[in-house]
């Protein structure tokens, strides 16, 4: 990965070397738009529909603007999604040096691919071994940055959706892990890479729109709170998603706490914050208590794959990417 002065050994980031990889879950009508702003960017787009309930007129639209469209016949989990897209690519479209993977609720700015580029010519010019360049400006939010350069950034673990990793990397640390299923899959890819002496680049110009969870208004013993006279919003995901928050952070704590013991306390105290203030200020409380406890339990046991696997039942109404 390190540079000599004369000969680029990193592929160049350009639309001919990058496929776009995209997981979604009962694809909205939007996603048409999104395929469609992205096949001005990648040589290839790949749509993944992990909803596991039968082909979809949206995905069918997409496939008419020219992406290629996956269908999976059962609800597998988005790290799942990610390796059949990833395999596409590689099985269709030799030429693809780079994956940037996303969420169906993602839109990457123009010059997307530029602004990589930019990063990774500085990056490979300073030596830097790096294996993922991640947008730098996530909603408008400049992401935090542990050294800073020209054009780039490094960062510790960067987001899933708008991240591209060279194919090579991604066959070094052996695709994403599929027991995770949903959340942690992008911060176990990273360690991960961080451990086979890797680390992860943000281009500094380059934005994505992200949707990160919902916002709902707080509310305190049956009181909507304010600030200013406007409701005070928080943001919370689908009460199912703390199944998975909390056995999969128990799972990363595992996995990696021998060798990066700082960095696995702050995502346990981050998680924690987020967990206090759901519980203290959103909805759906004693729901998401349970699931948060049989995440824990499973967690702690090292239960992998779906929940409806770990419960032993058919699987849950809504449980998805969402």
């Amino acid at each position: 990965m390190h540079s000599n002065g004369h000969e680029r050994k990193f592929p160049p980031v350009e639309k001919s070397t990058c496929a776009a990889v995209i997981s979604a879950y009962r694809p909205p009508q939007s996603l048409v738009l999104r395929v469609e702003d992205l096949l001005a960017q990648f040589s290839t787009v790949v749509v993944v529909d992990d909803s596991g309930t039968g082909d979809s007129v949206v995905l069918d639209q997409c496939r008419d603007k020219g992406a290629i469209t996956i269908h999976q016949t059962r609800n597998m989990g988005i790290a799942a999604a990610l390796n059949r897209g990833i395999a596409e690519v590689k099985a269709v479209n030799p030429a693809a040096k780079h994956i940037v993977t996303f969420d169906q609720d993602s839109a990457p700015s123009l010059g997307f691919l530029e602004g990589f580029e930019s990063a990774a010519s500085e990056a490979e010019r300073d030596g830097v071994p790096f294996g993922s360049i991640s947008p730098a400006i996530i909603n408008e939010t400049r992401v935090r940055s542990t050294r800073s350069a020209g054009s780039y950034h490094e960062v510790t673990e960067p987001i899933q959706s708008g991240t591209l990793v060279p194919l090579r990397v991604l066959e070094e640390i052996g695709g994403f892990d599929e027991s995770l299923f949903i959340d942690g899959v992008d911060t176990d890819a990273y360690w991960r890479m961080r451990s086979m002496g890797y680390v992860a680049i943000a281009a500094r110009a380059v934005r994505l729109e992200h949707e990160l969870g919902t916002r709902s208004a707080a509310n305190f013993l049956g009181r909507e709170l304010t600030v200013h006279g406007a409701p005070l919003l928080i943001m919370q995901s689908a009460p199912f998603r703390y199944y998975y928050l909390v056995r999969n952070r128990c799972e990363l704590t595992r996995r990696y706490i021998r060798s990066y013991p700082l960095s696995m306390v702050r995502g346990i105290a981050l998680d924690l914050r987020h967990l206090i203030i759901v519980l203290v200020l959103g909805s759906a409380r004693s729901t998401r208590i349970r699931f948060m406890a049989k995440g824990l339990v499973d967690g702690l046991k090292g239960v992998g794959g779906s929940i409806a696997a770990s419960t032993g039942r058919a699987p849950l109404k809504g449980v998805g990417h969402e």
